[in-house]
């Protein structure tokens, strides 16, 4: 009767451990799922403004002057080299002196030489 007794003690605090465990179990899915749904409502909101990015890109090529039509998803790779060619103008441009700076260094040139 007393190893009976022992065995249901047992029994019973196994069922209790298995019950702490999955409790923990749960609350960590419930986490789980609260961060996946998080994630998933980030990752709608992050593609909706690159679609709205991407669309507004196309209506400013749209509108340029002179700018031929093109599909961005489909575009010949000329016309990539051509974009990557104004894209490195555009940014040596940016490095040039501007006039104004242009003409201050050339007046301290000229104030230095004889």
């Amino acid at each position: 009767m007393e190893d009976l007794d022992y065995e249901l003690r047992d029994i019973r605090g196994g069922i209790s451990s298995v019950e702490s465990d999955l409790s923990s179990v749960t609350d960590d899915l419930g986490n789980l799922e609260d961060d996946v749904r998080c994630h998933i409502k980030e990752t709608g909101r992050d593609l909706k403004r690159l679609v709205a990015r991407v669309q507004a890109l196309e209506a400013r090529s749209r509108i340029a002057d002179g700018a031929p039509e093109a599909d961005f998803d489909t575009v010949e790779p000329l016309w990539r080299d051509l974009a990557r060619t104004a894209a490195l103008g555009r940014e040596i441009r940016a490095e040039l002196l501007s006039v104004q700076q242009r003409s201050a260094h050339s007046s301290s040139i000229r104030a230095l030489t004889p």
